[in-house]
């Protein structure tokens, strides 16, 4: 792992690990076991393509979420980074050779503890994009 990519590294799988999925996908999700979304006879993606032909209204409201979702991560990112720099740095240095040590561990344990007000800011937000969306999916339902 390089210098630049080390802590935060970590600080985006953090952010993934506190997410919580925005709703359902429904028929067309993406990923293997879902029809198009995986390689097939119609590539990747097609059965996403399909559910937004079909599904306009849901498709809108997923897409609404994602970007809500994308805009908080962007944020809490931004947030640490200006809040924790000396912190990142530590545990770049920490983590560069080996992030299985005992002070790669501990500079990561220092980094989450700094972001720890970014991190809730974000997962506010991240909640109030998932009630957002519900909304509008029960909005599309009627």
């Amino acid at each position: 792992m390089t210098k630049t990519s080390g802590a935060l590294a970590a600080l985006p799988l953090i952010l993934a690990a506190m997410a919580a999925p925005v709703a359902g996908r429904g028929p067309g999700g993406p990923g293997p076991g879902f029809p198009g979304g995986g390689p097939g006879p119609h590539g990747f993606g097609s059965g996403a393509l399909l559910e937004r032909l079909i599904y306009p209204c849901r498709s809108a409201c997923f897409e609404a979420a994602r970007t809500c979702t994308d805009t908080a991560d962007t944020a809490a990112l931004s947030c640490a980074e200006a809040a924790c720099a000396s912190t990142i740095d530590t545990a770049r240095t920490a983590c560069a050779s080996d992030p299985s040590t005992d002070d790669c561990r501990t500079a990561r344990d220092a980094l989450l503890t700094c972001a720890q007000a970014c991190l809730t800011t974000r997962n506010d937000a991240a909640s109030t994009c998932r009630t957002t969306g519900d909304e509008c999916l029960d909005a599309c339902a009627q």
